[in-house]
């Protein structure tokens, strides 16, 4: 491509074929019990799932900085070994200037990915025990504060998705694509967004 192209894609769904929180919960579950019963206990009046996202991300701030790196550096290559050659393969076709991952996953393992493939990265946050859950609005603000912060406007802009809560994102984006998969089957042919499944599929729309 001769413009200068900024990719922009989701994580879970999207460029993995499955939901990286549940694999990280689960490790949290295994390996901190006690510590993760006691921060779920104290939000049990939050939203199901709130509490759960939050909780997580509280008990692995409450450890020790050698385990955190540990465990977050030990995520990553995992969910990294997970990623399909063919998403690899689409970065060596379309050869982007940059890449910004947006996930509503934690963004202590988010970072450490990003690392690995040379990406920029931003996942969900806490602050003074509140959840800053990147999804929906809060992704559009994080792609156009991405933009702005690192003059980015004139890059042609690649979105890709896979669930009506990706639309804000992607409605700002020159180019976007809903990737179908087992978990997310709802069409966004509605809002002119092309659905694709596969890899092979977006890089002949990639034009």
């Amino acid at each position: 491509m001769n413009r200068n192209t900024l990719l922009v894609v989701d994580l879970d769904h999207t460029i993995i074929t499955f939901d990286s929180f549940k694999s990280w919960f689960w490790r949290l579950v295994i390996k901190h019990p006690l510590r993760l019963s006691t921060n779920l206990f104290k939000f049990r009046n939050l939203n199901y799932r709130i509490n759960v996202k939050l909780s997580s991300i509280i008990t692995f701030s409450e450890l020790p900085l050698s385990k955190k790196k540990y465990l977050s550096k030990e995520f990553a290559r995992l969910i990294y070994k997970r990623i399909p050659q063919e998403f690899l393969d689409y970065l060596d076709n379309i050869k982007p200037t940059r890449v910004f991952l947006m996930s509503a996953s934690p963004h202590v393992y988010v970072e450490e990915l990003c690392r690995i493939l040379n990406f920029d990265g931003q996942g969900t946050t806490i602050a003074d025990n509140n959840l800053y859950l990147l999804k929906g609005l809060h992704k559009k603000a994080a792609l156009v504060s991405y933009i702005l912060e690192n003059s980015l406007s004139d890059f042609r802009t690649i979105g890709i998705g896979n669930c009506p809560d990706d639309l804000p994102f992607l409605e700002e984006c020159d180019l976007s694509f809903n990737f179908i998969s087992l978990k997310y089957t709802e069409s966004l042919g509605s809002f002119n967004i092309p659905n694709v499944r596969n890899w092979n599929e977006v890089s002949l729309l990639t034009i």
